[in-house]
């Protein structure tokens, strides 16, 4: 399970990315995120701690993103949440040993912690090759893309009542 702190993360920084090189307010960034903005300034600290976001306090203060959108990749975004202390993708739940019984999840731990580990590694990979730059090129795509069957019809409209009016 990929963690709700990422995927805020992730729609943060794609945000700092659509406004760059400007700066965004972080009440601006919780209304993007429909979050409370103490969570969006906490999640600004920690990606600011690793040099992914720059901040200025005050009236003309803001977050923008501290390097290009090209050399941000989502592994490093997510290095940076753990950091600051959260958690990775595959942590068990410690289970306390029953004496005299068959109890496998005393020992799950071990027994299945090498084939996470192995997802975990590819997950990070596949991460690591994926930037905010391709994201906010797949997001104006789709975002075009999904507008043009709006535009066709608007335009069918036009001339369908244009007809109408010359006839």
């Amino acid at each position: 399970m990929i963690p709700r702190r990422f995927d805020d993360a992730v729609h943060l920084l794609v945000t700092l990315a659509g406004h760059a090189p400007d700066s965004v307010g972080s009440a601006t960034l919780a209304a993007h995120l429909h979050a409370e903005p103490t969570l969006v300034r906490r999640l600004l600290r920690d990606l600011a701690r690793a040099g992914l976001v720059s901040t200025r306090r005050g009236v003309e203060g803001g977050s923008a993103l501290a390097q290009p959108p090209e050399a941000i990749d989502l592994e490093r975004v997510m290095t940076a949440l753990e950091t600051a202390g959260g958690s990775s993708i595959h942590r068990l739940k410690p289970r306390p040993r029953r004496p005299g019984r068959f109890s496998p999840s005393f020992h799950l731990d071990r027994a299945l912690g090498p084939a996470l580990a192995r997802a975990d590694q590819a997950f990070r990979s596949s991460l690591a090759t994926t930037t905010l730059a391709d994201l906010l090129h797949d997001i104006r795509r789709l975002r075009h893309a999904s507008a043009a069957p709006r535009r066709q019809a608007l335009r069918d409209a036009w001339a369908t009542r244009t007809a109408a009016t010359r006839s």
